[in-house]
């Protein structure tokens, strides 16, 4: 398995890309596409795709943000590619019927999960800003399941399957391998903002002062 993934904006750009890392038709990719750009962007960059690698699985979402080796864009679609080798995959859609665990039922169905399952990977469009609660039927023994949740740009907030999106759905791909391993884990850091200042006068929890200038000031100044 190899994985790579680049920014593009259009068709011509994603067509390099894919001829750079020499990509091949008779390979099983698993592409991921987030997008700041229009769901016609999106789904004429996932039509290209298909052409080129038609044995491949396409999900994504409406993001305004991406982020590509440690740097933000908010401009642009982050196609991320994984080509497989011992891995097979099965992918699926499933709308909104605003009866969540039937709709987890249809998609665990639809994405045919069996004992050599590994993963999922899985996108979902929030209701109302509440989070729609269609994973709680996987089992938790089962297969890990992570993705994120789409974010609403100019034209709306969807998720993508293969060539098309969707506006009250999720998508996911399921990985099934007797050979993949697979771990779950987290990292998140502080990152400072603003100046240094030095704390000159403090009791306890109680700030006073830093530099020369009351903490109030300080506050007021920068706020």
């Amino acid at each position: 398995m190899r994985a790579f993934s680049q920014l593009v904006k259009n068709v011509d750009q994603l067509n390099d890309f894919l001829v750079t890392y020499r990509c091949c038709a008779d390979k099983r990719y698993l592409v991921q596409l987030l997008s700041t750009q229009s769901r016609d962007t999106a789904t004429a960059l996932a039509r290209a795709i298909l052409e080129r690698l038609p044995d491949t699985h396409i999900i994504g979402h409406s993001t305004r943000h991406v982020i590509l080796e440690g740097e933000i864009f908010n401009q642009g679609c982050l196609v991320c590619v994984m080509e497989l080798n011992q891995t097979t995959l099965t992918s699926a859609v499933q709308h909104y019927s605003f009866s969540p665990d039937i709709d987890g039922y249809d998609l665990k169905q639809a994405l045919e999960l069996q004992d050599s399952s590994k993963a999922i990977i899985s996108f979902s469009v929030q209701i109302e800003r509440r989070d729609y609660p269609v994973y709680r039927v996987f089992n938790p023994e089962g297969p890990t399941v992570s993705g994120g949740l789409a974010q609403a740009i100019d034209d709306g907030c969807w998720v993508l399957h293969q060539d098309q999106v969707y506006d009250e759905a999720v998508v996911a791909v399921a990985l099934h391998s007797d050979s993949l391993k697979v771990w779950t884990s987290a990292y998140s850091e502080w990152n400072p903002i603003g100046m240094p200042h030095k704390v000159t006068h403090a009791k306890g929890t109680r700030l006073y002062s830093l530099g020369e200038l009351k903490a109030l000031d300080v506050y007021k100044h920068y706020l």
